[in-house]
C-alpha cells in the first residue's frame, strides 16, 4: 500500500470529512472521487458456486467489496464472500461477509464451538453502488465495518476468541454465495469487485480504497476480483497470488478424452456422507454407474474411503446397503473402511443410530469376500487377496485411526504376504496440504477421540480405545514393509485429489492419496463422484480419472492425470541364519530372529507348530459330579506351573426320581427345567 498511499495521501483528511458528511446526509451512496467510478457488476443465482481454486493459509484480516442492493429491500441479500456452511448439526468452521435484512452489513464467524452473528447499524439497500469493508483487529478481538469509507461501528464480540485455522482450512471462499445446501444465501444484488487483505486495514486506507480503487499490487493484498462486464465462468485473481475463481469445473467430452489404453482399473469412492444423507437417489446412481460400466472400465474392485454416512443413522445405513447391493448383484467385489461419522453412539436410548458392524459386519455376502478380519464380525479391518493380470494384490482396509492392536494385526497380515503388492485404504491419513495427519500445522495428533463423531456427541462414551495418527501409522507399520505401494484415504475435505510420495525403510516409494468429494457434494448438490485408477499391465503406470456420475462429466481438469510408480526395486528379506529368541511354551510357539543380508532389517518369525501342550502328572477333583454335570478336576502343569482344569467324562450320576422328584437335586421329573 505504501507507494499507492503516497500518491493519494494529500486527500486523506478532506476525503474523510467528505465521506462522513455524505454518509450521514445521504446514507450509503456510492462515491466517485479522483476519476474512480463503479458502473457495472454481475448477479448470482442459487445454481452456481463461484469458488476459489485453493485455500487461504491465513484468515483474511480485511474484506472489501463494491455491491449494489435493490433500494428499500428488507429481505436478507445473502453472502458477498463466504466459506460458511450452517446446515448441519455438528459445529462447522466458517466465515461469511453478508448483507442481512434491511441492508445491514453482517459478519458470521463460526470457530467450531460457537457462531458469532455480528450486524452493523447501516443500510446498504439504496439501489446505488456501495463500498462495504470489514476490518479485523485480531489483537483486540474487534470487527469494524465501513460503508462508503466511513466507519459505521466497531464490534468487540470476538474479544478473546481464537480465529481457528479451520476457518480457512475447511474450504475455499466463494463469491456471491455460501456452502449451505442449495446455496440459499446467494447474493441477491450485484457485485462489482472484491478485494481481500492479509492485514488489518486502517480507516484511512479503506477510505482511499473506496475513493480511488485498489491497485493490483497493493501491500497486503492476497486476492482481488473484478466482476464488471459480462458474466463469466471463471475469474483470475488480479493480485497474482493464484486464488482464482471458477464455476466451470465439469469437463464434457469436448474438454477431456478418457483413457482407453489400460489393462484394468480400481474404482475408489470417497466420503459419501452428504450424498447418503441428502441425495440417496444420487447414491444409487453412483453404484449403478459402476455396475453398468464395469466391463467398459475394466473395474476389478471398489474401495470405499469411509464416512459412508453423515450421522450413522439407520436410514442412512439403509441407503448405503441398497447402493452396495447393486455391486453385489453385478458380481463386483467391494471393500469398505469406517469413518468417524460411521461410529455408533453408545446411548442405549437412541435407536435411530447404528454402527458399521451392525450393518456390514453381520452381512454374510459382504464378509465372505475377505480372507481375514481383525476380530470376528469386524467389518472395519479386513483384507483380501486378488490376482489381477500377472500381479498378486493384497487389499487391506484399516479402521479410522487404527489402534495399536489393529496395526499389530495389519503388520502380521502384510508380513505373511511378502510377494503381494499392498494397497491400504483407511479413512484418515492424508491432509489436504499433502502431509500426513498428525504432522499438519496446528492440528496436533490426528485423529483423536475428540475428532470422533461418537465422542463429539457423547463425551461419557466408555468405549475409548487408543487412536493412531497417520504419522504413527507410517512410523509403526507402513514404512516397515517394502511391498506397500498405495495408501488411500478420505476424511479431509478437498475438491481436488491430493497425493504425495514417501520412502520406506527398504527404499521403496509409497504413494498416499486423499480422495474426498464431500466439498463438491456440498457446493453442487451431490455430484456422485467416482475416482478410477486405470493401471498399465505391469501396474507401474496409473491413469487417474475423477468422474461425476450425476453431471456426466469429469470433475476438474487437475483431477485427470497420470502417475508412474517407481521401479519395484524392493528385494524381499533374505535371512541366511536365524537365532532362537524365545522357546516354545505350553501356550505359545517359539520365535526366531534373523537379519536380512540385503537391508539389515531384523526379521522375527514365529515357529508355527512348536508349542507343546500342558503336562500334568496327576489330577484331583475340584468339583464333584452332579446329576447332569460331570466332575471337574484340576492339576498343575509341571512345565509352566499353570493350573489346568478338565472335565472327567461319564461321571454324571443321573437323576434318582422318587414320587416324581429327584432325591438328589429335587428337580421335577415331568418338568426338569
Amino acid at each position: 500500500m505504501k507507494g499507492f498511499l503516497k500518491k493519494k495521501s494529500f486527500m486523506i483528511v478532506s476525503l474523510a470529512v467528505l465521506a462522513a458528511v455524505m454518509f450521514a446526509a445521504l446514507g450509503a451512496v456510492a462515491i466517485a472521487t479522483g476519476g474512480f467510478t463503479v458502473d457495472s457488476g454481475r448477479g448470482f443465482s442459487a445454481l452456481e458456486n463461484i469458488a476459489q481454486d485453493k485455500y487461504y493459509q491465513d484468515f483474511p484480516a480485511t474484506v472489501e467489496a463494491w455491491v449494489k442492493v435493490p433500494a428499500g429491500s428488507t429481505a436478507a441479500q445473502g453472502a458477498i464472500f463466504s466459506n460458511y456452511r450452517g446446515d448441519v448439526a455438528m459445529a462447522e468452521y466458517g466465515a461469511s461477509f453478508e448483507i442481512a435484512e434491511n441492508g445491514k452489513p453482517r459478519v458470521l464467524i463460526d470457530n467450531g464451538a460457537h457462531m458469532y452473528d455480528i450486524k452493523f447499524d447501516a443500510n446498504a439497500a439504496t439501489g446505488e453502488w456501495t463500498h462495504i469493508a470489514f476490518s479485523f483487529d485480531a489483537s483486540g478481538g474487534t470487527v469494524e465495518c465501513f460503508v462508503n469509507g466511513a466507519s459505521v461501528g466497531i464490534n468487540s464480540s470476538l474479544s478473546g476468541v481464537a480465529i481457528a485455522d479451520g476457518l480457512t482450512y475447511e474450504r475455499p471462499f466463494m463469491v456471491g454465495g455460501s456452502y449451505e445446501r442449495y446455496n440459499p444465501q446467494y447474493f441477491k444484488g450485484e457485485i462489482n469487485s472484491v478485494a481481500v487483505f492479509a492485514d488489518n486495514r486502517s480507516a484511512d486506507e479503506i477510505l482511499l480504497d473506496c475513493s480511488g480503487g485498489v491497485s493490483d499490487n497493493e501491500d497486503g493484498l492476497i486476492s482481488k476480483y473484478d466482476f464488471s462486464g459480462e458474466s463469466r465462468d471463471s475469474y483470475t485473481d488480479l493480485s497474482g497470488n493464484g486464488y482464482n475463481l471458477s464455476e466451470k469445473i465439469f469437463l464434457d467430452s469436448s474438454e477431456y478424452t478418457p483413457i482407453t489404453d489400460f489393462e484394468y482399473s480400481i474404482a475408489i469412492v470417497g466420503d459419501t456422507q452428504r450424498v447418503t444423507e441428502l441425495y440417496p437417489d444420487s447414491l444409487i446412481d453412483m453404484y449403478q454407474w459402476i455396475a453398468d460400466n464395469a466391463d467398459k472400465e475394466k473395474i476389478q474392485l471398489v474401495l470405499g474411503m469411509g464416512d459412508i454416512t453423515e450421522q450413522s443413522l439407520v436410514t442412512q445405513w439403509d441407503n448405503a446397503m441398497k447402493s452396495h447391493k447393486i455391486l453385489e448383484n453385478a458380481g463386483i467385489p467391494y471393500q469398505l473402511t469406517r469413518g468417524n461419522h460411521d461410529m455408533k453412539t453408545t446411548n442405549p436410548n437412541d435407536s435411530t443410530r447404528m454402527g458399521m458392524n451392525d450393518v456390514f459386519g453381520v452381512y454374510a455376502p459382504y464378509m465372505s469376500q475377505f480372507e481375514g478380519c481383525f476380530e470376528e464380525g469386524d467389518s472395519t479391518n479386513t483384507y483380501r487377496t486378488q490376482r489381477i493380470g500377472d500381479i498378486d494384490y493384497l487389499f487391506l482396509a484399516l479402521d479410522y485411526g487404527a489402534s495399536d492392536d489393529m496395526l499389530a494385526w495389519a503388520d502380521e497380515v502384510v508380513s505373511s504376504h511378502p510377494n503381494h503388492k499392498v494397497i491400504i485404504s483407511t479413512h484418515g491419513y492424508e491432509y489436504y496440504t499433502g502431509k500426513k495427519l498428525g504432522f499438519a500445522p496446528n492440528k496436533g495428533t490426528i485423529p483423536a477421540a475428540s475428532n470422533d463423531y461418537e465422542f463429539k456427541k457423547y463425551s461419557d462414551n466408555p468405549n475409548v480405545r487408543d487412536y493412531n495418527s497417520a504419522v504413527d501409522m507410517w512410523n509403526e507399520f507402513a514404512s516397515k514393509h517394502g511391498n506397500i505401494m498405495l495408501i488411500l484415504s478420505g476424511h479431509e475435505s478437498a475438491d481436488d485429489i491430493v497425493y504425495h510420495t514417501e520412502e520406506g525403510i527398504h527404499g521403496n516409494d509409497v504413494m498416499s492419496f486423499l480422495i474426498n468429494p464431500q466439498g463438491a457434494d456440498d457446493r453442487f448438490g451431490g455430484v456422485g463422484t467416482v475416482c478410477l485408477f486405470k493401471f498399465s499391465a505391469d501396474g507401474r503406470k496409473i491413469y487417474v480419472e475423477y468422474y461425476s456420475v450425476i453431471k456426466e462429466a469429469y470433475f476438474n481438469s487437475v483431477n485427470q492425470f497420470t502417475l508412474t510408480l517407481s521401479d519395484d526395486s524392493y528385494d524381499y528379506h533374505t535371512v541366511e541364519q536365524y537365532k532362537l529368541t524365545s522357546d516354545a511354551t505350553c501356550e505359545a510357539n517359539a520365535a526366531k530372529t534373523g537379519v536380512c543380508t540385503g537391508c539389515g532389517f531384523v526379521h522375527t518369525e514365529e515357529i508355527v507348530g512348536s508349542m507343546h501342550s500342558h503336562a500334568v502328572s496327576s489330577y484331583i477333583e475340584k468339583t464333584a459330579a452332579g446329576c447332569e454335570s460331570n466332575a471337574i478336576e484340576s492339576g498343575i502343569c509341571v512345565l509352566c506351573q499353570t493350573e489346568v482344569t478338565r472335565e472327567r467324562p461319564n461321571t454324571a450320576s443321573g437323576h434318582s426320581y422318587k414320587d416324581g422328584e429327584c432325591t438328589v437335586c429335587h428337580k421335577n421329573e415331568e418338568n426338569p427345567a
